[in-house]
């Protein structure tokens, strides 16, 4: 869970409520200063005016955070004993106050205290969503009242802060309009009135239903998604802002998703419950971890077939129209691991230094191809160390006691070796990167572009060399011809040493060397 700062608010503000006790310098609750906004509570007084506290600036939570808790703390004292008690502490937004009043019947300190409000996990039960928390609006309003029958008392307030408790929604595209709103036939039944409303935040689509049937589909689809292609699709939300006629009539007669090639896919999320009437109100379906059992790609909700079908069923004996006044969708996503984005980004690395250094195309997408095919070479190695090493285990099984210290230090090395051999590569694909940029803000475009070729052709040369040695230690694996005796045992294993041993010079110190390079060429690039 994320959380804010402490935030002091940018307003403060002695709001009447038709009282004769108003804060006085209610500016000064802005900071802990030793400032004070102050009122006179006379005896008996059961509240004052609020002094209101907004503007808190909270710009940095992300979009799409959902709120799990507030926080407030109020510095004060009273300038006696057992008088001054909280009589309201409500958060509040644009529309006003909202959720619990947190006000507590403890008599305020005659020294400076500070007392916290809320927490970690506590909304106020006023159900805030990001939005709300980052409009100036949002804030608090607090009051107090006297319970002396004798005697009025000063309360002063030095400072109000606000904490926000948030979780950081996954990678997601956001909630997006359809680019086109569309009817479609369903057995014959009544169609959708501009339907192409739904296409913005104004005006809306109505369909009349009849008494016992239900409407035509109501599409919506071009929602203009750019999901990276090797991302996951973890979850599908779909908002529609909708009310009708006549209450208790209009519920979901089928809610669907609709993949690349026009078909309603997955579960059906129709909703018995009945739309409202008066106020338009926004119902969500999906959300974040659901997939709608469709087992959406990135490739189907990219596409400007993807999309919803939605269709109203009238259950009551007469007849009621539906408004739907938009549709919204957010495909929540999980982006490549590592290593899959690696391979992608080194596919790109030619139209880097294409741009940096001005190197012709071909011999740039040949460096490209060179390194990806690597990668590969990498992998598919491993994949047979780890076939060989299976054969080796089928032989009878004395040998296979005999052998098995040797091949148990044999995998450590190799393993060891291949690991080091993809942290070199990683930092050498960085160093390249980073010349390509550097260049790109010098004035020594013609003196990098040898060097930049050179070196960028040179890794992609020592990482063949490095797939040598390993292909070496494959060809031992299969070829080496393991008797009864302890001789051959002796043999695999000094073989194997050797074929590591040659990975480690003759690969390794080529990247090495390789990478001293490019730093001295970085140096360069900056005199």
């Amino acid at each position: 869970m994320a959380y804010t700062d402490w935030k002091t608010p940018q307003t403060c503000a002695s709001i009447d409520r038709g009282t004769t006790a108003d804060w006085a310098n209610p500016d000064n609750a802005k900071a802990s200063d030793n400032a004070y906004a102050s009122a006179n509570v006379l005896k008996l007084v059961a509240y004052v005016d609020y002094l209101r506290a907004t503007n808190f600036n909270f710009s940095s939570i992300p979009a799409g955070s959902t709120i799990n808790g507030i926080e407030v703390r109020i510095e004060h004292y009273a300038d006696a004993i057992n008088r001054i008690h909280d009589e309201t502490v409500c958060l509040r937004k644009t529309s006003g106050q909202i959720g619990d009043n947190k006000a507590s019947a403890s008599y305020w300190a005659t020294s400076d205290e500070e007392i916290t409000y809320g927490g970690e996990a506590d909304t106020w039960s006023a159900g805030l969503v990001d939005t709300d928390i980052k409009n100036s609006d949002f804030g608090i309003d607090l009051s107090v009242g006297n319970a002396n029958p004798d005697f009025s008392a000063f309360s002063y307030v030095d400072c109000i802060s606000i904490r926000v408790y948030y979780t950081i929604p996954p990678p997601n595209t956001g909630a997006t309009l359809p680019g086109l709103g569309s009817t479609e036939d369903r057995d014959n039944k009544q169609s959708w009135a501009n339907p192409t409303n739904i296409q913005a935040e104004a005006g809306y689509t109505m369909c009349p239903v009849d008494a016992g049937i239900y409407s035509d589909w109501l599409r919506a689809s071009d929602f203009g998604f750019t999901i990276p292609s090797a991302a996951v699709i973890d979850g599908i939300k779909v908002e529609i802002n909708r009310r009708i006629s006549v209450a208790d009539a209009i519920n979901d007669s089928s809610l669907r998703l609709v993949d690349a090639s026009g078909t309603n896919v997955g579960d059906d999320k129709a909703s018995g419950s009945y739309w409202s009437t008066g106020e338009a109100e926004t119902a969500a379906y999906g959300g974040d971890a659901d997939t709608w059992g469709a087992s959406p790609t990135p490739a189907m909700v990219n596409d400007s077939d993807f999309g919803i079908r939605l269709s109203a069923a009238n259950t009551s004996a007469s007849w009621c129209t539906a408004y739907v006044y938009w549709v919204k969708i957010t495909v929540y996503y999980t982006e490549a691991v590592a290593w899959e984005k690696a391979l992608s980004d080194t596919m790109t690395i030619s139209d880097s230094i294409v741009k940096a250094v001005g190197l012709n195309k071909a011999d740039t997408a040949a460096i490209a191809d060179a390194l990806s095919k690597a990668f590969g070479m990498v992998k598919s190695s491993t994949l047979a160390i780890a076939d060989s090493l299976s054969k080796a285990v089928g032989l009878n099984k004395s040998e296979s006691v005999s052998i098995s210290d040797s091949i148990a230090k044999t995998m450590g090395l190799v393993k060891a070796e291949l690991v080091t051999i993809a942290d070199t590569f990683t930092k050498a694909m960085d160093y390249v990167l980073s010349l390509a940029d550097t260049v790109g803000i010098t004035d020594s475009i013609s003196k990098a572009i040898s060097i930049v070729k050179a070196d960028t052709m040179a890794i992609a040369d020592a990482m063949t060399i490095l797939i040598g040695g390993v292909a070496h230690i494959l060809n031992l694996f299969d070829t080496v011809v393991i008797t009864d005796s302890l001789e051959g045992v002796i043999r695999v294993k000094t073989y194997l040493k050797q074929a590591i041993a040659r990975v480690q010079v003759k690969g390794m110190d080529i990247v090495r060397m390789q990478v001293k390079r490019m730093n001295i060429a970085k140096t360069h690039l900056f005199r």
